[in-house]
Order: structure tokens, then C-alpha cells, then sequence
């Protein structure tokens, strides 16, 4: 029962199959560029605002020629501060 019009019509079904399986495999290949691409440049990014950050961060530090030590109270006169008005 194999006539040419049965052949024909099952190459047509594999070549429709093919066509969505490189397809797909194309647009995948796609997504992946783009996602690394934008992983690339976010990781740029990243670069120049950490160093930015640790400029800034020396910057503070250098201008700042003494530490600030925090007032140390005991609690007594914490509690004693609190009631006074």
C-alpha cells in the first residue's frame, strides 16, 4: 500500500519535524547568546561599582584622621537619663 503520494506525505511530515527541531535548537541558541551577553555586561557593571565603592570607601577613611569612639554609659546611667526630663 506504499504509493508515491503516502511517501510524499511522510517526507513532508519529516521535513516539517526537522523544520521545528532546528528551529527550536536555533532560538535556544539564541536565547543563550543574549543571556550571556547581559551576564557579561552586568558583570562589567558589578566590576565598576565595586571598585567605585572601594574608592569611596578609602576616601573615608583617609579624610577621617581620627576614630570617633562610642560614649560608653553604664546602664545605671542610662536608666537615670531616661527619667530625668
Amino acid at each position: 500500500m506504499k504509493s508515491p503520494a503516502n511517501c510524499g506525505f511522510i517526507l513532508f511530515e519529516a521535513l516539517i519535524a526537522m523544520t521545528v527541531v532546528v528551529g527550536s535548537g536555533i532560538g535556544l541558541i539564541d536565547i543563550h547568546q543574549r543571556l550571556q551577553g547581559r551576564h557579561t555586561e552586568i558583570q562589567a557593571s558589578k566590576a565598576k561599582l565595586w571598585a567605585a565603592a572601594s574608592v569611596y570607601e578609602m576616601q573615608i577613611k583617609t579624610s577621617t584622621k581620627q576614630q570617633v569612639s562610642p560614649i560608653k554609659k553604664s546602664t545605671r546611667q542610662l536608666s537615670t537619663d531616661r527619667q530625668q526630663p
